[in-house]
Order: C-alpha cells, then sequence, then structure tokens
C-alpha cells in the first residue's frame, strides 16, 4: 500500500505518510473522512548525495564502481549480500553498538584478540574493548 498525506476538513488536523489503499478512505480521529494532499517533497532518489558514482571496496577483492544505489543493490544482489539490518530499541535480534558490548560479544571479541596480534598486546587491546562507549555524540 502506498503512503499519503491526508487532512480532514472538518477539523483540519493533517495525518503524514499514513497507509492507505488507492480507494480506501481515511477516516480522522474526529470520525470524519479524510481528503489526500498532494505535495511535492524532496525525494530520495537513487543517486548519491552529491551525485556521481562511487568505488565501494568491501563488496570483492577488488573495488567496484556504481554510479547509484541501485547499481550497488544488483552488485550487492549478485553476490548474495544484503544491507545491514539498523538497530531498532527493542529489537532482541540486533545489538546497539553505540552504548557499548553486551558480555557475550566482549568475550567473543577477546577470544579473537587472544589468537596473537602484532600492534597491541591482548590485554591492551580488551581493556580497550572493555571501556568503548559507542561512537562520540
Amino acid at each position: 500500500m502506498p503512503l499519503y498525506d491526508v487532512k480532514c476538513p472538518a477539523c483540519g488536523q493533517e495525518q503524514v505518510d499514513v497507509w492507505a489503499g488507492m480507494s480506501e478512505v481515511v477516516i480522522c480521529a474526529c470520525g470524519s473522512p479524510t481528503e489526500r494532499i498532494w505535495r511535492t517533497r524532496a525525494i530520495i532518489g537513487d543517486e548519491w548525495p552529491g551525485g556521481g558514482g562511487r568505488w565501494i571496496e568491501n563488496l570483492d577483492h577488488s573495488p567496484v564502481w556504481c554510479e547509484n544505489k541501485r547499481a550497488l543493490a544488483h552488485e550487492m544482489d549478485k553476490r548474495g549480500l544484503r544491507h545491514p539490518d539498523r538497530y531498532v530499541p527493542g529489537d532482541k535480534h540486533l545489538s546497539n553498538w553505540g552504548t557499548g558490548m553486551d558480555p557475550y560479544t566482549l568475550a567473543a571479541a577477546t577470544s579473537l584478540v587472544s589468537r596473537g596480534t602484532t600492534d597491541a598486546e591482548p590485554a591492551v587491546v580488551c581493556e580497550t574493548l572493555q571501556t568503548y562507549q559507542g561512537p562520540p555524540r
């Protein structure tokens, strides 16, 4: 179903992005039928912000040139990849990395780090992971 903006002619209340079928009448909170409002909006299109294409570095062994978002989606489909899911508060399947790590993720990271590193001692990296509070706000 498409999204519409509607306005009640009786009370003047507007609702934005209402899911409704083409022939479905949306009823206002006051009980009156609403009318659809046709607005021109800035539409997030297929183009990258700023225009032009981009080199995508993490799709394959070598960078891949994508002219727009649709081309990126096509390249991802060819490789069996999908866009990452974004965290929504209350989602039991995703973690919010901006609030620190849960004990399971910290233990997994500690295990990976302790397998061997040349840049830093595992204890230093583990201590850094334990105090990580997410990106600056």
